[in-house]
């Protein structure tokens, strides 16, 4: 079925739009690192205090309230997607996005920036969870791994961008430009359609089948017959409205639960946030002499390409390769990064003669993490739930990582304080290496099957779907009612 379906056009306008999400998240990932080299450079025009110790305590707050206003978005984003759909939930958000913006772009204080932070994180866990559920459910098989990771790859674009425009704008005009693509997101999806599967799901079969149409450039009666009878079937089994007990205590839920928390687990304790959050000031520490926000720049770059990399080879080396190879760059690079710090403590000669290793070893880092742990999660998730309970899933697993972020990120500086910089990187190692065996253990392969494949995989419940496919395009179209 993969091979016969031609996306249309509109798929990829759709989740253009529904991606600008992503790059908004980016953008927010991205603002502390340059916005605080910034407050540091220009003490006169910074909301933050002077004392050292009560400096530090405000960055961890400010930076930290993100994940806090994401993990309460990720549990907002069931409910939204369930009563409002995925389309109008992604024009909703544009609105507490920007207002988010515009309270940090005019920030007299730090309370104003927290609750900025608050608003931008809010809408980070809001979109993270709707938009690559939209764009997979829009997305035939053949390309839906490839527009499934750009999510992760407009999100590292919008933390490059934060770190190319900070080094020559104020922490305030940063915060104002950065709203731009939330607004972009609603006016865009305001003409996009909804998802075939949430109309089917609500009974309204014309505008899925329009929708189906508007996203297809070949025939798609077969698609659509397919699509109708998997929402009959969840809502006879309790997935057309509220979710029964049954239901949420059955395989079906709390497999790909499982994997997902998981997925999410190791995708955030690999440090990744600790060091995009704080990555100026590691580099100003590990190397005063280079300049901290030009290594910033290299590594996000690095990022962009890497992704860009992991979008291409998603569909081909399949997504458990990537996650592999993935966690193992994570645990060298660490390994290596921890050997730079342990070695540095005391000598500034080792400092200076191997910053290159600092910057050699976060780049792979990032790599490794933009490659496979990176974009693979957010895809992933929506794959291999099962429709009627893919938007709980989705939600949960969301509000988990933006949990995960808040513990990472909240916590890095005491660890580091506590165990040392070296120690704390190769407590991260340790957990990378672990995140391969939880791949190669538990997750199927999901590269290029059907959400019905890939549930029958998973649970070995009837023959594979692909079957049903291989029905006439001329069927008739009343089947659908």
């Amino acid at each position: 079925m993969s091979d016969t379906i031609t996306p249309s056009t509109g798929v990829y306008l759709a989740s253009f739009g529904a991606l600008l999400g992503a790059l908004s998240m980016g953008l927010a990932l991205g603002y502390t690192a340059p916005a605080f080299f910034d407050m540091d450079k220009n003490r006169a025009n910074s909301p933050l205090d002077t004392d050292p110790t009560k400096r530090d305590s405000e960055k961890s707050l400010i930076g930290s309230m993100l994940a806090i206003g994401a993990l309460v978005g990720g549990f907002l984003g069931e409910p939204c997607n369930k009563m409002f759909g995925r389309r109008i939930s992604l024009i909703i958000y544009g609105f507490p996005f920007v207002v988010g913006w515009i309270l940090m772009a005019t920030a007299k204080g730090v309370a104003m920036l927290v609750a900025g932070r608050l608003l931008t994180g809010l809408c980070c866990g809001l979109a993270s969870g709707t938009a690559p559920t939209y764009v997979v459910e829009i997305a035939p098989p053949s390309i839906r791994g490839l527009l499934g990771t750009c999510f992760q790859v407009m999100v590292v674009i919008g933390i490059l961008l934060e770190a190319v425009f900070g080094t020559f704008m104020s922490w305030q005009v940063l915060a104002g430009w950065s709203l731009i693509p939330a607004i972009g997101m609603s006016v865009i999806m305001f003409f996009m359609p909804e998802t075939p599967q949430w109309l089917l799901g609500k009974g309204r079969t014309r505008e899925a089948e329009a929708s189906l149409q508007w996203l297809r450039s070949s025939p798609m009666a077969q698609e659509l017959v397919i699509m109708t009878r998997a929402a009959q079937q969840a809502q006879q089994t309790g997935g057309g409205g509220q979710y029964s007990l049954e239901m949420i205590t059955s395989r079906e839920f709390y497999k790909p639960l499982f994997m997902a928390l998981g997925l999410m687990f190791f995708q955030q304790f690999s440090g990744i946030n600790a060091v995009l959050f704080y990555q100026t000031d590691i580099f100003a520490k590990a190397s005063p002499s280079s300049n901290a926000a030009t290594s910033t720049i290299y590594v996000c770059l690095a990022q962009v390409v890497m992704t860009l990399a992991g979008s291409f080879l998603v569909d081909r080396l399949g997504r458990r390769v990537l996650l592999v190879v993935s966690g193992a760059g994570h645990a060298v690079s660490l390994v290596a990064f921890g050997f730079y710090s342990y070695k540095s403590v005391g000598s500034q000669d080792f400092q200076t003669q191997f910053a290159w290793l600092a910057l050699t070893s976060l780049i792979v880092f990032i790599s490794s993490f933009s490659l496979g742990f990176g974009p693979v999660p957010w895809m992933m998730i929506p794959e291999f739930s099962n429709p009627r309970v893919r938007s709980l899933v989705a939600s949960i697993a969301t509000a988990f990582n933006w949990t995960c972020v808040y513990i990472v990120t909240a916590s890095v500086k005491p660890l580091m304080n506590i165990l040392g910089d070296a120690t704390t990187y190769w407590m991260f190692a340790v957990i990378c290496v672990i995140s391969c065996v939880f791949v190669v253990l538990v997750l199927p392969e999901t590269k290029g099957k059907s959400s019905e494949q890939i549930q029958t995989e998973l649970f070995g419940a009837g023959e594979p779907s692909q079957q049903s496919y291989s029905r006439t395009q001329d069927e008739p179209m009343k089947t659908l009612a």
